[in-house]
């Protein structure tokens, strides 16, 4: 579990954050696969080795690809006051920078059956409800400091620690 990682250490954990290519791991009390692969993505550059991970993978294994960007606001961490509403209009320019952030991807693997999705909410806790119902989760790692990563806790980090489904965390390339 997390704090246990945070205490203990995790093996996993330590080398999906310092490898330098993609690890994936395994639980072997994970649900069967089910629905292909879930990839997270903000829709920049920061997540082009990801989701290109995740085009090769959906292309080698013959799945469909769902490209999830999660959003997220301070109403949804207890900040109501400070909520701002997105509109339609928002969504549709989170969907149309999901949309060409994959244009590459998507135009070098063809076969792919590819679903863009948005959602409202913190992001380990959107990619986690999709280890319900995929076979894999697709994260991506960035180089920090140890002193963030505690205060902040890093995407990869909590959906690897917490996922009961595989779960390739691929690395940022400096």
């Amino acid at each position: 579990g997390p704090m246990a990682s945070l205490l203990l250490g995790s093996v996993s954990l330590s080398v999906s954050q310092h490898a330098s290519s993609p690890v994936v791991v395994v639980r072997t009390d994970a649900a069967p696969a089910q629905a292909g692969i879930v990839v997270g993505s903000d829709g920049t550059a920061r997540s082009d080795a990801a989701v290109g991970f995740a085009f090769r993978q959906a292309s080698l294994t013959s799945v469909p690809l769902t490209v999830l960007h999660a959003f997220w606001s301070e109403q949804d961490i207890g900040y109501p006051s400070k909520a701002r509403d997105y509109t339609e209009a928002d969504l549709e320019d989170m969907r149309l920078l999901l949309a060409e952030a994959i244009a590459g991807p998507a135009s070098d693997y063809p076969e792919v059956k590819v679903t863009l999705h948005v959602e409202r909410g913190i992001p380990d806790t959107v990619l986690l409800h999709a280890c319900e119902t995929a076979e894999l989760v697709v994260v991506g790692t960035h180089p920090t400091n140890a002193l963030y990563d505690l205060i902040s806790g890093e995407v990869s980090r909590s959906v690897l620690a917490r996922a009961q489904c595989a779960v390739a965390v691929v690395p940022d390339p400096v």
